[in-house]
């Protein structure tokens, strides 16, 4: 599955290389919504909130209420997860704080997983932490749950997102059904 993302930093839709670098200024993502919501729902990743650098809350507050969309980007309790699904939210994408008991705390159907890597290594806090994880097991161990106990603890916790920060951060999403 394709999902389109408007990356939000500053109230503008934006493009960053490795996650660092900023390489496009994308301009008003309501725009961007009304565009890329013909194709169906939206992932929207609020930079600033997952760089702890503030928020675009409000601004995604709007754009939930336009179109189908999936929230992420510094989501890192359980409170915060549950706003943004009261808020309409179809999904919140938790990256950070993703463990199984986070993701099981959440309505199945509702939270995705999302695992951001660089050079093959997965990193957390906006992708400021590197983890020694290679996320290429994580992937690997998502398809075999029953392989190795820390999969089974995931089994019927959601989906899994991969971005790979090296590429702008394009997306591939192995979505492997659990449980």
């Amino acid at each position: 599955m394709i999902v389109p993302s408007i990356d939000i930093m500053g109230g503008r839709a934006v493009q960053l290389r490795r996650g660092k670098e900023f390489v496009l200024d994308g301009g008003d993502p309501v725009a961007r919504l009304e565009e890329f919501s013909l194709a169906g729902e939206v992932a929207v990743v609020d930079l600033d909130a997952a760089l702890g650098r503030g928020s675009n809350a409000t601004l995604i507050r709007d754009l939930v209420r336009r179109a189908p969309c999936r929230v992420g980007g510094g989501i890192r309790d359980l409170d915060g997860a549950r706003r943004w699904l009261d808020a309409g939210a179809i999904q919140v994408m938790i990256g950070t704080a993703a463990t199984p008991e986070f993701c099981g705390a959440l309505p199945r159907e509702r939270v995705i997983a999302a695992v951001d890597a660089e050079r093959g290594e997965v990193v957390v806090d906006g992708w400021r932490t590197k983890t020694g994880v290679r996320y290429s097991s994580v992937c690997e161990r998502s398809r075999r749950p029953s392989a190795a106990s820390s999969s089974r603890r995931w089994r019927g916790k959601g989906k899994w997102a991969v971005s790979i920060v090296l590429r702008s951060r394009l997306s591939c999403v192995p979505q492997p059904e659990h449980g």
